[in-house]
């Protein structure tokens, strides 16, 4: 929804971070439209925060959603991490290629590296099919339920149309190759059936500054609810929206 007093919000990709957004969210936000620069960011500040995030979700192996808890020891090392969504993540034209097309693509195009497919640990069931239809166009792949940071501890790249494991991937300094729209257009490589290799290359040569990366995004673009500073950014969001404290009431 967009007009006067109009916010928009939603889990911004990793736990404990929001959207507040007067244009939208899940690739509709005025973040998209940023553009990173990573001379804007301040160095020390963007490790502290990398630093603190790891110990918030890797150490602990937590994610969005339950995981699986034993340690997962058949995962190839170097492998192309292709995570599924189900139907949400095409929502309003966010990405035109088909799950079965995405995963055919990613597989001839990974050259040497193997595949392995991750189906969303909410929504199994809608990846059962397009995997089937894969695999009879000949795609060859790993299907694993592991816990998402055994699965990005041992992948080279993620893969998704516009999934949060880009964002975890950036935590274990992996980088992400897109076949959609997302919030963070400037921080992955986007790919299409046709030039996924090129994507891939292009994805595993650059030198992502993942500290600055993240602290760009989330402390510029979200909102998080435990931070000292979340009553003041969330006041002036409603201020940017028509709303100021005056006319709160506050």
């Amino acid at each position: 929804m967009r007009g006067e007093g109009w916010l928009n919000t939603a889990t911004a990709y990793i736990q404990g971070f929001w959207h507040l957004d007067p244009q939208g969210i899940q690739a509709e936000s005025l973040a998209g439209q940023a553009v990173f620069d990573p001379k804007g960011v301040d160095g020390e500040a963007a490790r502290a925060f990398f630093r603190d995030l790891r110990q918030r979700f890797v150490t602990p192996r937590r994610s969005r959603f339950a995981q699986a808890r034993e340690r997962a020891t058949d995962l190839p090392q170097g492998s192309i991490a292709l995570f599924l969504q189900g139907k949400s993540a095409y929502y309003n034209g966010r990405c035109s290629v088909p799950m079965d097309r995405m995963i055919l693509a990613v597989c001839q195009g990974a050259g040497v590296r193997p595949v392995v497919v991750k189906p969303h640990p909410q929504r199994p069931d809608e990846a059962a099919g397009p995997m089937a239809a894969a695999l009879s166009a000949g795609a060859k792949f790993q299907v694993t339920d592991a816990n998402v940071h055994d699965v990005l501890a041992a992948c080279a790249v993620t893969v998704s149309v516009n999934s949060a494991v880009a964002m975890e991937g950036f935590l274990h300094r992996k980088p992400a190759i897109l076949f959609g729209r997302s919030d963070f257009p400037s921080l992955v490589t986007p790919a299409t059936e046709s030039d996924f290799p090129q994507a891939l290359e292009v994805a595993l040569a650059a030198r992502w500054p993942y500290p600055k990366m993240l602290h760009w995004y989330f402390n510029r673009h979200t909102l998080e609810l435990a931070a000292p500073d979340f009553e003041t950014r969330a006041l002036a969001a409603f201020a940017n929206v028509g709303y100021p404290v005056s006319r709160l009431g506050l």
